[in-house]
């Protein structure tokens, strides 16, 4: 005596189950191929608060005092180790930064003293999980 609906069932689920498992596979090896795009690349460096532009554009905006922003500009400069980094200090630095613009004021002041852009900094020292905290951080700021 055979369970042949027990068997078809059985049949069907691992059938479903390989077809994720190649489809989810696929997927992986596509993006890491470059067919399919990483949207997540680029993320932080095209966020307009962490760019001068947005500050260049409403500078009677900003209402952050200069020694507190070039305070924050040393923090977070001072966020990557040389064993281990903390950022924790970039997000509180941009939690007290208070808005967009006065971050974006920030990076132009990092710019201007160490010649490089806080952007392209932070991505040097982050990997991907910790730049997508500091990219919700910067997304809490109110723009003003």
């Amino acid at each position: 005596m055979e369970n042949k609906e027990g068997i078809a069932i059985v049949r069907v689920t691992l059938t479903l189950c390989a077809t994720i498992i190649v489809i989810g596979l696929g997927y992986k090896t596509m993006k890491l191929l470059g067919i399919i795009p990483d949207l997540s690349e680029g993320r932080l460096e095209n966020n307009q608060a962490i760019t001068p532009q947005l500050y260049l554009d409403n500078k009677d905006k900003k209402n952050i005092d200069g020694a507190l922003a070039i305070k924050l500009a040393e923090d977070i400069k001072e966020s990557k180790g040389f064993f281990s980094d903390d950022e924790g200090n970039v997000t509180g630095a941009i939690g007290l930064s208070g808005s967009k613009v006065n971050m974006s004021f920030i990076s132009f002041l990092y710019v201007n003293t160490y010649k490089s852009s806080l952007a392209s900094y932070i991505t040097e020292f982050t990997n991907k999980d910790e730049r997508n905290d500091i990219i919700k951080a910067l997304n809490k700021l109110p723009k003003f």
